[in-house]
């Protein structure tokens, strides 16, 4: 079953894989919950990730934990410190799948070459998003100066190269609307704060010490 996954997520061509992937009404209906507990009981949980940490050298000891991009488990992509204030741009079009997108073309980085090329298929694979979804994402991309594309001759391979984030001071004074929407979780986040700690106030001269 995992190479037609990797067949799938690589977008390659597949003739059948009905008789190889089938789904049961109590595959679909369990909770992810008890799918994670299962596979942890049996020794095959997740380690914990620890970014201090840098993916091993593959070896020929070790091959078998990397696939076949060479990835292992614990490669992971480097996320500017910025970049989680964006999620505040919803308005101009940055939702939550822009922020994965724009980590998939940093991931995709060619540093020899200083661009980024995946197809918009590969994209629209790895992020589980349609074709549209990530046309559409990429120009909100561009529009808030998250990355820069030159348009090449075959309309679903461009190029692509991340730019840094803005500071949160920076963001905040050019995008109005992120400012507005910053202001109004502030003033949520700062009401439920002190109505909790009033009730915890409350609570304590209520309790007595035994």
């Amino acid at each position: 079953m995992k190479s037609i996954i990797t067949k799938l997520i690589n977008g390659d061509t597949i003739e059948d894989i009905s008789e190889e992937i089938q789904f049961t009404k109590e595959q679909l209906e369990e909770p992810a919950s008890e799918i994670t507990k299962r596979y942890k009981k049996q020794g095959l949980g997740q380690h914990v990730f620890d970014k201090s940490k840098d993916a091993p050298k593959k070896t020929t000891e070790n091959a078998h934990e990397f696939d076949e991009r060479g990835k292992h488990p614990r490669t992971f992509v480097k996320m500017p410190h910025y970049l989680r204030y964006y999620s505040y741009m919803v308005d101009y079009g940055v939702k939550d799948s822009a922020i994965l997108m724009y980590q998939l073309i940093i991931d995709f980085y060619n540093a020899s070459e200083g661009k980024s090329y995946p197809s918009q298929y590969v994209l629209a694979l790895q992020s589980g998003k349609s074709i549209r979804n990530v046309v559409g994402t990429l120009k909100a991309l561009k529009d808030v100066g998250l990355i820069e594309v030159r348009r090449t001759s075959i309309g679903s391979s461009n190029e692509y190269r991340p730019l840094t984030p803005l500071p949160p001071e920076e963001l905040f004074t050019r995008y109005p609307q992120a400012l507005k929407r910053l202001i109004k979780n502030h003033a949520m986040i700062t009401e439920k704060r002190e109505r909790d700690f009033k009730r915890r106030e409350e609570k304590k001269k209520e309790s007595k010490w035994e």
